[in-house]
């Protein structure tokens, strides 16, 4: 199940990537950790404002 877990995690990546790079950030050599911070991070920023992203 070892490969079965990689193939997903590469495809959740490659999905993160997408959905960062959607969102204008570099994902060039990053991890996928870093990625989802900065992903997450960006959201926050583009929500403030809308009543989202309280308790953040």
């Amino acid at each position: 199940h070892a490969a079965i877990a990689e193939l997903r995690n590469e495809n959740r990546l490659a999905r993160l990537q997408q959905k960062a790079e959607a969102a204008g950030i570099d994902t060039t050599d990053l991890t996928l950790d870093e990625i989802k911070a900065k992903f997450r991070d960006a959201m926050v920023e583009k929500n403030r404002g809308k009543g989202l992203g309280r308790g953040l």
